[in-house]
């Protein structure tokens, strides 16, 4: 008998503990969407050209695009139809 209430007890303490967990988790996840809310409001034009500055690069050096030379037709037919849609953009405004 007296096992029987130990163990009641310790699944209920284990219980307790596990929710109290959780709401500290939840509370957590709460304080960091908070925060990044306030951080958007506070987002300058600066930091947004930053973001996307690093973005494009990443994107350009995992994502490559169809190139002239590429053995699948498909590709280098899409390529050559880029190619003839950017030739048409001023040197000026493009950058690396």
């Amino acid at each position: 008998m007296k096992n029987l209430v130990s163990a009641i007890i310790l699944v209920g303490l284990c219980s307790v503990c596990a929710s109290a967990q959780s709401v500290k988790n939840v509370l957590g996840r709460v304080a960091n969407a908070a925060t990044k809310g306030v951080q958007s409001f506070t987002l300058s034009d600066a930091d947004v050209i930053a973001y996307t500055s690093d973005y494009m690069k990443w994107m350009d050096a995992n994502n490559p695009v169809c190139k002239l030379d590429s053995n699948d037709k498909g590709k280098q037919a899409m390529a050559v139809r880029l190619e003839k849609i950017t030739s048409v953009i001023p040197a000026d405004l493009v950058t690396d």
